[in-house]
């Protein structure tokens, strides 16, 4: 039998499949190490455990940040002012006017503001609302405005006749109606309370079959307001 030298076995050994699994037993040792040194390292350096997972841990301290904050009482008097401001009193919220507010004529009030409810017309046989205050006087009477104020229109209206609106403080806006076609005012004028702006006619076709009058209307704000209680509610808030 030929003796085989121990250079031969060597050789091979390396060509078998004995190196492969040396060769495999190597890196699998070197891997544990390596995963137990790490394991290691990060369990030096993690940051402290915390049982609530709400509460922020500033690094390197083992106490939760405080809010200065949190202790501070609600201060509710700002509710309580726009509560307060909030409050719709009719009484406190009418407008104010400088100047005296006065009728436009002396006379009777033939048909009142309806406030948006039906009444009878008696020209077109129809119900609908009035919104404004039918005030009795013959033809020729003079007509005055309710306050100081600019003159915004002359017109003659289709249905109401020669018209004089007036822009009155505060928002309001007189429609002084039925006129006579001698109007002694026009567009963009200054007038005050008590200035004559014309006189009674009997141009508004749609109250034709009504007594003599003056028909007077106000706005404020845009929306029709009855003109009588205006006036009275403003002479009561200057008493």
């Amino acid at each position: 039998m030929k003796k085989v030298s121990f250079k031969e076995k060597t050789k091979a050994f390396f060509k078998g499949k004995g190196f492969v699994l040396a060769l495999l037993l190597s890196v699998a040792a070197i891997g544990t190490s390596t995963y137990i040194a790490t394991i290691q390292t990060m369990n030096k350096i993690s940051p402290p455990d915390t049982t609530d997972s709400n509460v922020w841990v500033y690094p390197g301290n083992d106490q939760p940040v405080d809010n200065p904050q949190s202790d501070v009482p609600k201060d509710d008097s700002a509710d309580n002012n726009e509560a307060s401001t909030a409050i719709d009193d009719e009484s406190t919220n009418r407008p104010v006017h400088t100047d005296p507010l006065i009728m436009p004529i002396d006379g009777e009030i033939l048909k009142e503001f309806s406030n948006n409810e039906m009444v009878e017309s008696k020209t077109l046989g129809v119900w609908k609302t009035h919104d404004g205050v039918d005030i009795a006087a013959e033809e020729g009477v003079e007509v005055k405005s309710m306050t100081s104020g600019t003159v915004k229109e002359v017109k003659e209206d289709p249905l109401w006749g020669i018209t004089v609106i007036i822009e009155h403080e505060n928002g309001y806006e007189g429609y002084y109606c039925n006129l006579s076609p001698v109007v002694p005012v026009k567009n963009g004028q200054k007038v005050d309370s008590g200035t004559v702006i014309g006189t009674v006619g009997k141009t508004a076709e749609i109250e034709i079959a009504e007594p003599s009058h003056l028909h007077f209307g106000l706005k404020l704000s845009n929306k029709w307001v009855d003109p009588v209680k205006v006036i009275e509610g403003n002479k009561e808030q200057g008493e």
